[in-house]
């Protein structure tokens, strides 16, 4: 079950790891179909049919406002992992952020 508080424990965007400070800042609330992540705000969809698990993000409110996001995520113990495509063209897939791309890979893990 995704509902819950993550805490990001690393994060990669286009290769570059972010630095422990911003670490510290990310802090994703999933709830019954709903995102907060800061001051971006949305909805979200998974699929556990496909492999790797499909979540899609629209969001409604901040950054992302009007943006659809495809992903991938898995789901083991308290640790979620989910891999953006922040450039909104096609769903990742693999779990990684090769440089000068546009995919998010993040590490959470339960509060």
């Amino acid at each position: 079950m995704l509902d819950g508080t993550w805490i990001a424990t690393s994060a990669i965007l286009g290769g570059n790891s972010f630095p422990a400070p911003v670490l510290a800042t990310i802090r994703l609330t999933l709830n019954a179909g709903q995102y907060t992540l800061g001051n971006d705000h949305g909805t979200y969809r998974t699929d556990d049919r496909a492999f790797p698990a499909a979540i899609d993000v629209a969001g409604s409110d901040g950054p992302n406002k009007g943006r659809q996001i495809p992903a991938i995520y898995e789901l083991t113990g308290d640790t979620l992992t989910i891999c953006y495509d922040l450039a909104c063209e096609a769903r990742p897939k693999a779990f990684q952020s090769a440089a000068a791309s546009k995919h998010f890979l993040v590490t959470y893990r339960r509060a």
